[in-house]
C-alpha cells in the first residue's frame, strides 16, 4: 500500500482475513534492516509478518524513505523523514481500523528509528531494537571483555601463534580495545556527557509512559555488549527501567539471522513479548497463547 505525502511511501501489510475487519488489539510495524528493502534479510520480515498476522497481529513492514520504493522527502533532515514515514504509516493504518496501538521493530539503523519513533509517538506501545548502533558500555561489560580477550590464549592455533612469535599478546591485553571494525556498534565516549544524557532521557521517556522495550542483541555486539543486565546497569539513575526492559542476548546468534533455527528463535521471542504489551486483552493473548502450545 501506498501512504504519506502523496502516496511517496510504500510497505505490504499482512493480517488475518478471518478477522472480520475488526481493529487488531496492537499491529507490528517492520521498519527496514539498514539499507535492505522492506523483505528483510534472507527474507527475514516477510516470514515475521506472515508469522505474526497468523495469531491476530496485523503486520506492516514498509520502506522508509529513500529505501526501496519509498521517495525521498526534499529539504527534510534523515532523521526527521524516517518519523514522517512512520507517523504516516500510522496514521494509515488507524483511519483503515487496522489497530491502534502499535509496535515497531527494526535491525541496527532500523533499531535506532526504532527506538527514537517510539520516544516521540505515543500511540508505539512498544519497540523490539535488534543490534542498535549505539550501545553504553559498563564497567563490568569492560571486565568481561578482559576475560573474553585472555581466554582465547588458550584456543590451540592461538598458542601456536604464541609460542612462534607470531602473536603480540601483550598488544591484545594492554591495548585500549581492539581496532574498530566498520559496521559494528560502537560505545560513545565515556566523556560524552551529551549522548548520554539524550539517551537517559530517551529510556526515561519509555519509562514513564510504560511503552515496552524488548531488545535483542547477537554476536554482532559482542564488542560493547555482554551481559543482560547491562542497558539497566548503563543507566541506573532511570527510574522503572527494569520493569518496561526486556533484553535478550544471543551471542552465538548472527546479525542478520541467516539460519532457520536463528530466525524461528526470533519469531518465538517476539511472540512472547507482544504478550507483554500492556493493557492485556483476551483477544490478543488468546491466540499468541494457542501458538505457543
Amino acid at each position: 500500500m501506498e501512504f504519506g505525502p502523496g502516496g511517496r511511501f510504500v510497505g505490504i501489510l499482512t493480517r488475518d482475513d478471518s478477522a472480520g475487519g475488526n481493529p487488531a488489539e496492537v499491529a507490528l510495524l517492520i521498519t527496514n534492516a539498514g539499507i535492505i528493502h522492506r523483505v528483510g534479510p534472507h527474507r527475514l520480515h516477510v516470514r515475521l509478518a506472515r508469522e505474526m498476522a497468523a495469531i491476530g497481529v496485523p503486520c506492516l513492514r514498509y520502506d522508509l524513505p529513500g529505501i526501496g520504493d519509498s521517495d525521498s522527502v526534499g529539504g527534510a533532515q534523515i532523521a526527521q523523514m524516517k518519523l514522517t514515514a512512520t507517523r504516516a504509516s500510522i496514521d494509515r493504518l488507524q483511519r483503515m481500523g487496522v489497530a491502534h496501538r502499535f509496535v515497531i521493530m527494526g535491525i541496527c539503523s532500523g533499531a535506532d528509528h526504532s527506538l527514537m519513533a517510539s520516544v516521540v509517538d505515543p500511540r508505539i506501545t512498544g519497540a523490539i531494537v535488534i543490534d542498535p548502533t549505539t550501545v553504553f558500555e559498563t564497567p563490568r561489560h569492560r571486565v568481561n571483555r578482559t576475560v573474553q580477550r585472555a581466554s582465547r590464549l588458550f584456543v590451540p592455533r592461538v598458542l601456536w601463534r604464541l609460542v612462534t612469535g607470531k602473536y603480540r599478546v601483550l598488544d591484545r591485553l594492554s591495548g585500549p580495545k581492539e581496532a574498530p571494525i566498520y559496521g559494528l556498534p560502537k560505545a560513545p565516549d565515556p566523556e560524552d556527557v551529551e549522548t548520554r544524557r539524550q539517551a537517559a532521557q530517551a529510556l526515561g521517556t519509555l519509562a514513564t509512559r510504560g511503552t515496552r522495550l524488548y531488545m535483542i542483541m547477537t554476536g554482532h555486539t559482542r564488542m560493547v555488549f555482554s551481559y543482560r543486565k547491562q542497558i539497566v546497569d548503563a543507566f541506573p539513575e532511570v527510574e522503572g527501567l527494569p520493569e518496561v526492559l526486556r533484553v535478550n542476548h544471543l551471542p552465538s546468534v548472527g546479525h542478520t539471522f541467516a539460519s532457520e533455527a536463528d530466525r524461528a528463535q526470533l519469531v518465538a521471542g517476539i511472540t512472547d513479548f507482544l504478550m507483554t504489551i500492556p493493557p492485556p486483552a483476551e483477544s490478543l493473548v488468546a491466540p499468541l497463547a494457542a501458538a505457543r502450545a
